[in-house]
């Protein structure tokens, strides 16, 4: 009797007909011993059977499983796939809509969940703390942070509103962009005449802002509103000519409304 046999006498049919079935994980002195004990114990076929069935249905649903991970790994690399060939400045052939609006979606949906983040702290403040009190300026201070997840969600699915929304806050940002930049230039040309005069320690405490960061900024707002605004994107979201235009008048008198509010 080798060693196997003694310690096979103390398993239950399931475990022997485990090893059986599982013979290549085994070695074969001890599959022979659970096959030598399995048949000293007379059991019947239909106990067999149901045993070996219940293998199968949990094999089974093991499979299952192991499928429904391979769909989703696959899911997983065919979606990283679609965002680097997306992203990528390499195209090997002209971008189709689906590539241009997730581009789109993945670059202004990474900004407004970076505005979030940034601005955490304050929205906490805001709608937790007592001492907090709403104004205009505030509301203004908090638009874009909501209407830009919106109009990516929207955008996303393809809705109508969503390309009305992305357009307003693509002109918003122009024209805002456009109105700092006149500012710092101004500022910047006070600053030459006061640094004749000055040792330049006001300008390294208070330092200017460049007005070349918001050129490139109207810049880059401009050529996504262009994106948006060329045919093959707007019939995608069923948007004419003349609701596109309405689109950036609304919003530019809007913004400049607003701004005026604020001086």
């Amino acid at each position: 009797m080798n060693e196997f046999q003694e310690r096979f006498k103390n398993f239950d049919n399931r475990k022997l007909l485990k090893i059986i079935e599982d013979a290549e994980n085994y070695q074969s002195i001890a599959v022979e011993a659970a096959k030598l004990e399995l048949s000293n114990r007379n059991v019947s076929d239909e106990e067999v059977q149901s045993i070996k069935g219940e293998f199968k249905d949990k094999q089974a649903e093991i499979d299952k499983r192991k499928g429904q991970i391979r769909n989703v790994e696959n899911k997983a690399k065919e979606i990283g796939t679609e965002l680097f060939e997306t992203v990528s400045p390499i195209q090997k052939e002209p971008q189709t809509i689906d590539r241009k609006i997730n581009l789109i979606v993945i670059v202004f949906g990474i900004l407004a969940a970076y505005q979030i983040f940034k601005e955490f702290d304050m929205i906490q403040f805001m709608f937790t703390d007592s001492l907090a009190e709403w104004d205009f300026s505030m509301v203004l201070y908090f638009l874009p942070m909501i209407i830009l997840p919106i109009a990516v969600f929207l955008f996303w699915k393809r809705n109508k509103i969503g390309w009305i929304l992305m357009g307003a806050f693509f002109v918003y940002n122009i024209v805002n962009a456009i109105g700092i930049f006149l500012l710092t230039w101004d500022w910047n040309r006070e600053d030459e005449y006061i640094n004749d005069y000055s040792s330049g320690e006001l300008e390294s405490l208070f330092p200017q802002p460049n007005p070349i960061i918001y050129l490139i900024i109207v810049a880059i707002f401009i050529a996504t509103l262009w994106a948006i605004f060329r045919e093959d994107l707007r019939n995608e979201f069923k948007v004419d000519m003349k609701s596109g235009l309405i689109t950036i008048g609304i919003s530019t008198l809007i913004t400049i409304t607003i701004m005026g509010l604020i001086k």
